[in-house]
């Protein structure tokens, strides 16, 4: 990416400077291709561990690996050569506009990231994408609490299509460990993409 300096400075509205510096040369490494190596990141071993784990946390790269479900909590970590990860759509759109730019715009990353199966109804599922977030601030949502929302918005869509499209996007992930005796469905809202609303940490 040429818009290096950019990136970074968009990062370090979240992270500290020597965390944003090592995630934009992470990030970097996996722009241009589907997948990361992990013998592929241009960083010393143990700046590149911490660097994944952090971005891993915040769900901007993913292991291929998965254990028992391909939810994101279900992946497999390993920090070591062979391994292989990847960015997911909407992060890829995320990362893209902040190098073009030097901001984060998620909402605009969710609307690029949306598929062409969206159709017409890209400005209304960003719309519930944004309400949702403001349900969810620990980052995670219910399944009933969306199709809610999705009646108040008038979004004449089936709940289940929606999902399947935000999951496709990277947007959101199933939350496979929580208590299923509820008999409640819950789903895991990418961290990344609430990052305009955190305080940048050099304030």
């Amino acid at each position: 990416m040429k818009n290096t300096q950019r990136l970074k400075t968009a990062l370090k509205s979240q992270l500290q400077q020597q965390e944003a510096d090592q995630l934009a040369t992470l990030l970097e490494a996996g722009l241009s291709t589907e997948t990361i190596p992990y013998e592929d990141i241009d960083l010393p071993e143990d700046q590149k561990n911490d660097c994944i784990l952090t971005a891993f946390e915040e769900r901007m790269l993913i292991p291929v690996k998965s254990g028992q479900s391909p939810a994101w909590e279900d992946r497999i970590l390993a920090l070591c050569p062979g391994e292989i990860y990847f960015i997911p759509p909407v992060v890829r759109k995320l990362i893209e506009r902040a190098g073009q730019t030097g901001k984060l715009d998620p909402e605009r990353a969710v609307k690029e990231a949306l598929p062409a199966e969206a159709g017409n109804h890209v400005d209304e599922l960003v719309q519930l994408f944004q309400h949702v977030k403001r349900h969810a601030p620990s980052y995670t949502v219910e399944v009933g609490l969306m199709g809610t929302i999705m009646r108040q918005l008038e979004i004449a869509l089936d709940l289940h299509d929606v999902i399947d499209l935000f999951v496709i996007c990277g947007i959101i992930s199933s939350c496979t460990r929580g208590p299923m005796s509820t008999g409640l469905v819950w789903y895991e809202i990418n961290p990344c993409l609430y990052w305009n609303l955190k305080t940048n940490p050099a304030e």
